[in-house]
């Protein structure tokens, strides 16, 4: 099952192995819909349970696989994240703008009672530039679960900073002020005790890489990398390689490897056009990247940085691809993308000399897709 959303508040769910469209969400309509947000699929004993996504004007959606609503949620502020599903699934977690101030806040929906609770304020705009950034990222610490996530200033300000939310007792923590322009939610590794954050410079505008292994998150206790001459324009979070040793950095012309526990890049690849958040093969020997003009898919080996393959996709519609996540299969075998001409594709990436596009669905009605598939690993079939 591939789900993606359009940015006319649609949700479609395609089947993987085909590109047939199996289900569609369709929001009620009187507000001018505008969707920034990916469907974040709950799975449960192996299926999926249901999915969340929102739209600009407050609105949040949970549906179930068949497409029908399961509950909605509407919020008088502004959602610049995706939802974030807690790992029970009983929590839906919303981060909130206000549309007066810079007053932030985390609100949560019950998606049993399909009530909102539980708001904690925040004392700054979260990671809001125009851009679709994606949700808080969740932890365990101890025996509460927390919410981590990044401020946003727009301008030449010393604000920004990363924050805990912790879910028990709705209380807010300043984790520490970098002084920079949080661009992407926190990466956090399995403990909860290791925090990656790619953020902006205010001054300059070069993207760098912070790092705080050392089971403190204060202001003292991290490393920084600079990604210097390519690394502006960072919009995405880090990618952490299965074992925790690497990070795999993009901006939008160059990707990087750096190494997790010092901040040393090991590797660079630089001249792309990237408009999307890159992803891992399952078993982290390849990085997959899409660039905006053309289509072009690139291969990436996660050891030497060197492209393997590359797939320039043909035609008209692929002149302009959306910038949208690329979705993999689990095996690796195929990965997924979408155009702004509603155009979604399949692509094979095996180890053949050149990737074969293997199915090609236009969505009705046609619009332009905000975030590429989604792929639920267990429903992929």
């Amino acid at each position: 099952m591939v789900s993606l959303t359009t940015t006319d508040g649609y949700l479609h769910i395609l089947n993987a192995e085909n590109g047939k469209e199996i289900a569609v969400h369709e929001p009620f309509a009187g507000v001018e819909e505008r969707c920034q947000s990916k469907a974040v699929l709950y799975e449960e004993d192996g299926k999926t349970k249901y999915g969340v996504y929102s739209l600009d004007d407050g609105r949040v959606f949970a549906v179930n696989p068949d497409g029908k609503e399961r509950w909605l949620a509407y919020f008088k502020s502004l959602i610049p994240n995706q939802p974030t599903i807690g790992r029970s699934g009983k929590n839906v977690y919303v981060t909130l703008s206000s549309k007066s101030d810079d007053k932030s806040q985390i609100s949560i929906v019950d998606d049993e009672k399909s009530l909102e609770y539980g708001i904690g304020e925040v004392g700054g705009p979260i990671s809001y530039d125009g851009h679709k950034f994606g949700s808080a990222a969740m932890i365990q610490r101890q025996d509460s679960t927390s919410l981590v996530f990044g401020s946003y200033a727009s301008g030449k300000s010393s604000f920004g900073s990363t924050f805990e939310y912790n879910t028990n007792d709705g209380e807010v923590t300043e984790l520490a002020d970098i002084g920079r322009n949080v661009v992407a939610p926190p990466v956090l590794n399995k403990n909860g005790d290791k925090l990656w954050l790619t953020t902006s410079n205010p001054e300059n505008g070069n993207a760098e890489i912070f790092g705080w292994v050392e089971g403190s998150f204060s202001k003292s206790s991290f490393w920084y990398t600079d990604l210097g001459e390519y690394g502006k324009d960072v919009h995405y979070a880090p990618l952490l390689s299965n074992d925790e040793t690497s990070l795999y950095v993009t901006s939008d012309r160059a990707v990087y490897r750096v190494d997790a526990d010092t901040g040393a890049i090991i590797w660079k690849v630089d001249d792309l056009n990237i408009c999307s958040q890159p992803i891992l093969s399952p078993n982290n020997e390849y990085l997959f990247v899409i660039e905006e003009t053309g289509g072009r898919i690139s291969k990436i080996s996660t050891q030497t940085g060197v492209i393997s393959m590359e797939h320039n996709c043909s035609g008209s519609e692929c002149q302009m691809i959306s910038s949208a996540d690329i979705a993999i299969g689990p095996d690796g075998k195929s990965i997924y993308f979408a155009f702004e001409s509603g155009l979604v594709m399949a692509v094979e990436v095996t180890d053949a000399e050149t990737m074969t596009p293997s199915q090609e669905t236009s969505l009705t009605p046609s619009a332009s897709p905000t975030l590429s598939p989604v792929l639920s690993l267990n429903d992929a079939r």
